[in-house]
């Protein structure tokens, strides 16, 4: 089996710009909700509302699936 040429400089590798690419989505997902509650903060609607929630679960299972490929 050959060995690639770039395996050994360093180069980034199709898993570590998998992973990139996941964290990516999972800080924007962070980001959506945040302005989303700040934005209801503003309108005096302090309390999470389901969106928030359901928004929250889908960003922490994002990030959990992240970590899990990150290892």
């Amino acid at each position: 089996m050959e060995i690639p040429l770039n395996f050994l400089s360093g180069q980034p590798t199709v898993a570590s710009g998998v992973a990139k690419e996941e964290k990516n989505r999972s800080d924007q997902c962070s980001k959506r909700v945040n302005l989303l509650a700040i934005k209801q903060k503003e309108k005096n609607k302090i309390k999470f509302t389901p969106e928030i929630v359901s928004m929250k679960a889908k960003c922490q299972s994002q990030e959990e699936r992240r970590k899990t490929t990150e290892i």
